[in-house]
């Protein structure tokens, strides 16, 4: 693995601890128009966090895609990008198995599973 590509490694997974961690909190959105009319990805909602003055966009897109055997289905691969105070992308990260594991963590984060994991476990009776 060259060291360019190591990096974004390395960024991804410092991201991704941050996140589990609840340093970086993640906030949902609905996505802006340009990501729902005049295109055929869908976009269902959008993850936007703040890292040391740096706005991050993550979202799952949806689009169709086509097998060798002329079939149709609805693939997904989640998207992180930097973004501007209007919300317009100013980069794109490249792909990679951690921005899968990012994706996960927030959804994880923002559904509030901990917590409700947390308060089951705090209702069990000790039996005795």
């Amino acid at each position: 693995m060259n060291s360019s590509t190591q990096k974004w490694v390395n960024a991804l997974s410092k991201i991704n601890q941050l996140t589990q961690d609840g340093v970086l909190q993640w906030s949902i959105q609905d996505p802006p128009s340009h990501m729902r009319e005049g295109t055929d990805n869908k976009v269902d909602l959008v993850y936007l966090a703040v890292f040391k003055d740096t706005r991050l966009r993550l979202y799952e897109s949806r689009y169709l895609a086509h097998d060798d055997y002329d079939s149709t289905y609805w693939a997904k691969r989640p998207v992180l990008e930097i973004i501007d105070d209007r919300g317009r992308a100013l980069w794109t990260f490249p792909g990679a198995r951690g921005i899968y594991d990012l994706f996960e963590a927030v959804q994880y984060q923002t559904a509030g599973v901990n917590q409700l994991l947390n308060r089951f476990l705090e209702d069990e009776q000790p039996s005795n």
